[in-house]
């Protein structure tokens, strides 16, 4: 099966979106973020987020200053119109049900990380409201092998309030690979410190 085109992001188009998204947003979530001086201004991380709603990447996006790419899931692709637009903003096809796609997609993630770029991969890899997925650990081992960068942990926290949600997006201190002679050592380290900056203490 043919691995899927991977389309550049546009950052006019991004721009647009990231104002609406959060002129859309601020009137139903407060947000507040922590450690934001742990992103990089300039070269390349990877930014591990936990992931219980959609929203989590707008959240995202409007709260780091930096434009960012995307790891999503492929079914956002399958529609041409949705697979322009999410392309547009970032967006990268990541096919868990067939791994054997993916070869364009792990090729463009070095390519971008090579370029200095910041890029967000969900290490859940769908929603987990009240706990902590285990996460999958390939694409971070596949990066962790490959190339020398740095990996970001953050926790997003939910608070309903009477009339708002409020938000908090906890950015963790940057875990450099080469201090991690095994991805599997790396991979706990990232779960733990995702599941400390979301509040949970005993996961």
């Amino acid at each position: 099966m043919t691995a899927p085109v991977i389309l550049e992001r546009n950052l006019f188009v991004a721009g647009i979106v990231r104002l609406a998204a959060k002129a859309f947003l601020s009137p139903i979530f407060r947000l507040s973020v922590s450690g934001a001086n742990n992103i990089p201004q300039k070269g390349a991380f990877v930014l591990l987020p936990r992931h219980q709603r959609w929203e989590d990447i707008p959240l995202i996006a409007t709260s780091i200053k930096r434009y960012l790419y995307y790891i999503a899931k492929q079914e956002l692709f399958d529609n041409f119109i949705s697979k322009r637009f999410i392309a547009m903003l970032g967006g990268i096809p990541l096919d868990r049900k067939r791994p054997a796609r993916n070869r364009n997609t792990c090729s463009s993630l070095l390519q971008k990380l090579s370029n200095g770029e910041g890029v967000v991969v969900f290490p859940e890899g769908t929603y987990y409201k009240d706990k902590i997925g285990h996460g999958h650990p390939g694409l971070i081992r596949y990066i962790h092998e490959n190339m020398d960068t740095l990996f970001i942990p953050a926790g997003i926290e939910y608070i309903r309030q009477r009339y708002r949600t409020d938000v908090r997006i906890n950015i963790g201190s940057a875990l450099k690979g080469a201090d991690f002679k095994y991805s599997q050592a790396l991979f706990a380290m990232i779960m733990g410190q995702i599941s400390k900056l979301s509040g949970f203490r005993n996961n």
